[in-house]
């Protein structure tokens, strides 16, 4: 029973984490889409939407490997979303936008590394390190 519950709150990060990417490529490929009305108001909506991206698949994903990738992966999303952008008459390709998306992903890992207790990681007694 105990598994179950766990299979079921799993499936619903996941779903969440489906949902918040879905919500990021819409925020970042549609023309109509709302933005902050401050100076480099983009930039801090990529870094709070890949920052929370970043944090969230901390949380479904509680191990070191698994965070890295998580980072390398959005990254490369990051860059893809402009590339398409690129390809839209509305929207063009920003270094600084990828540059704002890789700084909320870092800042995340930071947070989730520094949060990280001698008994949390799942390694250490596999490979007998104290």
């Amino acid at each position: 029973m105990l598994q179950r519950i766990s299979m079921y709150k799993k499936q619903a990060f996941l779903l969440v984490a489906g949902l918040l990417i879905a919500a990021t490529l819409y925020l970042s490929l549609a023309t109509g889409a709302p933005a902050l009305h401050i100076a480099n108001g983009d930039k801090y909506g990529h870094f709070l939407a890949y920052f929370v991206l970043m944090s969230w698949f901390g949380l479904i994903y509680p191990s070191i490997p698994s965070w890295l990738t998580s980072a390398v992966l959005l990254g490369c999303m990051s860059i893809g979303i402009e590339f398409l952008q690129e390809l839209s008459a509305t929207r063009a390709f920003e270094l600084g936008d990828v540059a704002a998306s890789v700084a909320g992903v870092f800042v995340a890992l930071v947070i989730l590394l520094a949060g990280l207790r001698r008994t949390d990681l799942p390694s250490r007694s596999k490979t007998g390190l104290p």
